[in-house]
């Protein structure tokens, strides 16, 4: 879309818009349930069958802990948390 000026261009630099998908399990989910699925899910993913059939999508295959994916969701609710809240956003 040529005539679509960039997040940059309209004076919001460092602009990630990306997305992400990830796995998540009841609150109170024992440990050794979850590290399990974790396991399984990594090794999955990282299969040539699967990781390249994710890269074909273009998108970069993660596979990490479920504590470094627990970090990235609690980073974006921050993130967006500080968004909604300067610009008065509210769910309707």
């Amino acid at each position: 879309m040529p005539n679509v000026r960039t997040f940059a261009e309209q004076g919001v630099p460092n602009a990630d818009a990306g997305s992400w998908y990830g796995f998540v399990g009841p609150a109170g989910t024992l440990a050794e349930v979850r590290d399990r699925l974790a396991a399984e899910i990594v090794a999955v993913v990282r299969t040539p069958e699967v990781s390249q059939r994710i890269a074909g999508f273009g998108w970069n295959a993660v596979a990490n802990t479920p504590a470094e994916f627990w970090a990235c969701m609690r980073a974006e609710y921050e993130r967006y948390g500080k968004v909604t809240k300067s610009r008065g956003i509210r769910l309707e």
